[in-house]
C-alpha cells in the first residue's frame, strides 16, 4: 500500500528584504560564494543569521565588512610602498 502524502506543508520563515542570500553577498563584496563560503568556515566572514538552513547577511554587515577590507588593502599597500623607496 502506498503511503498517502501529508496535506501539511512545511512552512518557511519569511526572508526579510534587507538581507541578502550568499550568492549576492559574494556578489557584492566582489568575491566567489566558495570564498564567501570558506570566510564563513575559518570565522573571517560577516556576521550572518541562519534562516530555513541558509546563510543570510544584512547589507549594513556587507557594507561595513566591504570597507574593512579595502581599509586593510590601502594600509597594507602604503606600508609596501614606505618600504620601498630607496635612497639615493
Amino acid at each position: 500500500m502506498p503511503y498517502a502524502k501529508s496535506s501539511r506543508r512545511r512552512r518557511h520563515a519569511a526572508i526579510p528584504s534587507d538581507l541578502r542570500n550568499s550568492i549576492k553577498a559574494a556578489e557584492f563584496l566582489g568575491m566567489t560564494e566558495h570564498s564567501l563560503r570558506q570566510y564563513r568556515t575559518d570565522g573571517r566572514s560577516p556576521p550572518f543569521l541562519v534562516i530555513n538552513g541558509k546563510p543570510y547577511y544584512q547589507e549594513r554587515d556587507l557594507i561595513a565588512f566591504r570597507e574593512a577590507r579595502i581599509a586593510r588593502a590601502i594600509e597594507r599597500a602604503s606600508r609596501g610602498a614606505d618600504t620601498a623607496q630607496v635612497s639615493p
